[in-house]
């Protein structure tokens, strides 16, 4: 059962997201940063420029904050722009690699994969004219690998995977039930939000949507989530290729901006010692890691052994979660170290009890427990720079 529920204490919702995301952030700068990793930050390209600079001050005011909680040199954050929308293939996608395999930088996309997406956009596109440009967040992931000693676009490759919004029940899984019809689903906690139209409303996500349909469900006994491309293509290169390769996401049509990893992406890639082109502080809303119900792979992934990719997708999760379970434990041992100074005396109040929680829970070794406290914080709707703010008492 999520902390939510179970502790009377909490009485905001948006506070104790905030000291959750919190948490985990300042314990996977401590405990995740390496020089050749999280070093680019980027702000969004399409703002005006009064607000990317702005944004870009924020930014750099909170990571530098969180830096120094963390004890991590801030000198060694850049915050940049994220690359605009362009026919190159350094514009096209956000990439990850593992600096284990490769060094700090990933090798060149293929002349095959590039060939591939040049096609995918090229206009007339129908995916672009049909479907991207209706949609919010419309991620595709897909991975460039190669064998050792061999060059990319090895088996697997070329594969899109749209991300996708998926349920999850509450009995068994634990997470934590708000009270909200539609819980999770993207807009559900906004005023004007129709029940009725949920199932109408652009997903928010990619083409592919094999949950009995959003459009069938009654918005009770079940949390929405989703999961973003760059995640399935990070799985299929751990999976197909051993981590060779460079995984991919791209970011098309006409609402879909940001060229670089979100928060709740960043922590799987470097849960599994990937290094993300450059991560954002936007929005990750309601983020799951990997599908683990076998009907669904099979729906996501056409042609896979689903039983088999259950197994493999259940074991990248588990390491994820032991990874978020050690930064958030990491991060509020840290920010209470610092003193009653360093963040506000609500935000203190709350880690204290989030800290005797999750001591609890790896008592008993319940690292994906733990784990879920951060989805059940995606699920309360913000940008994640705007929590950061809050949390560390900087104002926006």
């Amino acid at each position: 059962m999520s902390i939510f529920k179970t502790m009377h204490a909490w009485k905001s919702d948006q506070l104790d997201a905030d000291v959750i995301v919190g948490a985990v952030f300042v314990g996977m700068f401590g405990h995740g940063f390496k020089p050749d990793q999280l070093r680019r930050w980027d702000v969004d390209c399409a703002d005006a420029e009064v607000d990317r600079r702005k944004n870009a001050e924020q930014v750099r005011a909170v990571l530098e904050a969180v830096a120094r909680l963390a004890g991590v040199d801030p000198g060694l954050i850049q915050v940049g722009l994220t690359p605009a929308f362009g026919n190159s293939r350094q514009d096209m996608a956000i990439h990850a690699h593992r600096p284990d395999h490769y060094g700090e930088q990933a090798p060149p996309m293929s002349d095959a994969l590039w060939a591939q997406i040049q096609a995918l956009v090229a206009p007339p596109s129908t995916l672009l004219e049909r479907k991207v440009n209706s949609e919010y967040g419309a991620y595709y992931g897909v991975l460039d690998a190669a064998r050792p000693g061999q060059p990319p676009h090895g088996p697997g490759s070329g594969k899109f995977i749209s991300s996708v919004r998926t349920l999850v029940p509450y009995p068994g899984s634990g997470r934590w039930q708000r009270g909200y019809p539609y819980h999770g689903l993207i807009g559900y906690d906004q005023n004007g939000f129709r029940a009725e139209c949920a199932g109408d409303e652009n997903k928010q996500a990619g083409s592919l949507e094999p949950t009995g349909l959003i459009s069938q469900w009654d918005g009770a006994d079940q949390v929405c989530g989703y999961c973003h491309g760059m995640v399935f293509a990070v799985a299929e290169l751990e999976i197909t290729a051993g981590g060779h390769g460079v995984a991919y996401e791209l970011p098309l049509g006409s609402k879909t901006k940001k060229r670089s990893s979100c928060l709740g992406c960043t922590t799987f890639l470097l849960a599994h010692g990937y290094q993300p082109s450059s991560v954002h502080l936007g929005r990750s809303d309601s983020w799951l890691p990997l599908p683990e119900n076998p009907l669904m792979i099979e729906a996501f992934l056409a042609g896979c052994h689903a039983d088999g990719q259950q197994a493999q997708y259940k074991a990248l999760n588990r390491l994820w979660g032991a990874r978020v379970a050690g930064w958030m434990q990491a991060g509020v041992k840290s920010v209470l170290a610092a003193g009653p100074a360093a963040v506000p005396v609500a935000v203190r109040a709350r880690l204290m009890l989030l800290g005797a929680h999750v001591e609890a829970l790896l008592r008993q070794q319940r690292e994906m427990a733990v784990a879920g406290l951060l989805l059940d914080a995606f699920t309360v709707h913000d940008k994640d720079l705007s929590r950061l703010q809050r949390f560390l008492g900087l104002q926006a």
